[in-house]
């Protein structure tokens, strides 16, 4: 394979993640108590499994072209980089929406919106 190939083979799975990801929603997680191996991924099973696939791809390219296979690599992480500070600011921007909505925010609804900061923070921490 040529290098335009190798680009457009990393490139694929770089789309296929941001493709995935961003019909991906944070709803769906439930709230966890504290981060914990499971729990303090940032990325579902097909998002990593994706990013996987292309790492499997430029690995490849390392025997026949090394400076290029670390190029792919300084793309793939940059991606994988981009991805989780769109995924730590949806969630930060969806907590901050919860209380700054106005005064009228009962004690129990802060509470639970804290405890989503504490497993949000913990799973950055967890990174």
């Amino acid at each position: 394979m040529d290098n335009t190939e190798n680009r457009e083979i990393v490139n694929s799975s770089i789309d296929q993640v941001a493709t995935r990801s961003a019909s991906t929603s944070t709803d769906q997680v439930s709230v966890p108590q504290r981060a914990t191996q499971e729990n303090a991924r940032l990325f579902d099973d097909a998002v990593i499994r994706d990013f996987s696939a292309g790492w499997d791809q430029v690995q490849t390219v390392f025997v026949d072209n090394p400076r290029h296979a670390v190029e792919l690599a300084d793309a793939m992480v940059s991606a994988i980089v981009k991805r989780i500070a769109e995924q730590v600011s949806q969630e930060h921007t969806k907590l901050e929406k919860q209380w700054s909505r106005g005064e009228n925010v009962s004690a129990e609804a802060l509470r639970q919106i804290f405890k989503r900061y504490r497993a949000l923070s913990d799973r950055l921490l967890a990174i």
